[in-house]
């Protein structure tokens, strides 16, 4: 008897069985799971990441894009404020700190 192969691409996670001699068999995935999330991302090399590990990177994104805005208004609070040496070594450590995040949001797979 032929195997029949059931894909399940839902819109939180996919699942493929395979069915045998009538008997359906869940396939797990590479990382164990029978789950997959239904999750696409890509590395700055241009490497197709699916399921679980795209969704780190889809989450490490987002709170990267969180830490940057909250940067941002740190900055723009400081505009205006009379310049002194400790608010000068404030303000470069934010900047450093937006640079470092912004190379993680635009490269997450090489920088961590």
């Amino acid at each position: 008897m032929a195997k029949v192969i059931g894909i399940d691409l839902g819109t939180t996670n996919s699942v493929v069985s395979v069915v045998e001699g009538g008997n359906p068999t869940v396939i797990a995935n590479q990382e164990g799971s029978r789950l997959t999330p239904s999750v696409v991302g890509f590395t700055k090399d241009g490497e197709i990441l699916v399921g679980q590990v795209a969704k780190l990177q889809a989450q490490e994104i987002t709170v990267l894009h969180a830490r940057i805005g909250q940067l941002v208004r740190e900055l723009s609070q400081m505009r205006g404020k009379p310049v002194d040496r400790q608010l000068t070594l404030e303000l470069e450590e934010l900047q450093e700190r937006l640079a470092v995040l912004q190379r993680k949001v635009f490269a997450p797979s090489t920088e961590k």
